[in-house]
């Protein structure tokens, strides 16, 4: 029997490249069971044709699914939510109004009535308005409506210690990603090593404490385990630790 020695280094990578090809074949069963269940989209909704509201609702809410690809609708304490800029670089959530939803309708797809007389001809509406309080009114939406957490400034971790470096929403953390202006992050290794993690604990301890006046070295610790933890909130599921 011959016995294979790995690294932890080398154990990690085996892990995360195992990790990785699992992930790929989900995605791509889930696109594939997507493809073949999926819907035509809609080339209108007639009012006229179909009066019932219930319905009206339910095809507008697919409409909608549709157009928020890449999302700009979110859902956060049981309301719609959009991103929007408060001054320049400063972004913030805001509820949906209910004009604003109408609008987003309208751009999902065409809403239509037939005209009444002798020569009925089918021309364009707004969304209805009941239809437009019905969707916000119902508290809860399909998963195509995402979750936002929050908006940060700063990069942050997934839980599987990834970095979430790409400006815009993280479907996977949920948060709304928006760098100052004119931000670089640094390069970072795939596969930090050991002495990678010294060198940025001395690099922090020698930028941020230098002057300091700590008591001992587990004060200087419990400090930096307090600075570090607002990082790596995210890996961790349970509860963190106190730093008093």
């Amino acid at each position: 029997m011959v016995t294979i020695e790995m690294s932890d280094e080398e154990v990690d990578a085996r892990f995360e490249d195992e990790q990785r090809q699992w992930d790929a074949a989900i995605e791509a069963e889930q696109k594939q069971w997507e493809a073949a269940n999926a819907v035509p989209p809609l080339k209108s909704i007639n009012l006229t044709e179909m009066p019932n509201m219930n319905d009206q609702v339910l095809l507008g809410l697919e409409a909608l699914y549709r157009l928020n690809k890449p999302p700009k609708i979110f859902k956060r304490s049981g309301k719609m939510c959009m991103i929007t800029q408060s001054n320049p670089g400063e972004f913030i959530i805001t509820p949906i109004k209910n004009s604003v939803l109408q609008s987003f309708l309208s751009a999902a797809v065409p809403w239509t009535k037939w005209s009444k007389g002798e020569d009925p001809k089918e021309h364009e509406v707004y969304p209805p308005a009941p239809v437009v309080d019905g969707i916000i009114a119902m508290g809860e939406w399909d998963d195509k409506i995402p979750w936002l957490k929050g908006i940060t400034s700063s990069p942050i971790m997934d839980n599987d210690g990834s970095i979430i470096t790409t400006p815009g929403f993280d479907p996977k953390t949920g948060f709304y990603y928006a760098p100052p202006e004119g931000f670089m992050m640094p390069p970072i290794p795939d596969h930090p090593t050991k002495q990678d993690a010294i060198d940025a604990a001395a690099w922090l301890d020698q930028e941020l404490f230098c002057d300091f006046p700590f008591v001992d070295n587990a004060s200087r610790t419990n400090v930096m385990a307090a600075l570090l933890t607002t990082t790596l909130r995210y890996m961790i599921d349970n509860v963190t630790g106190l730093h008093p």
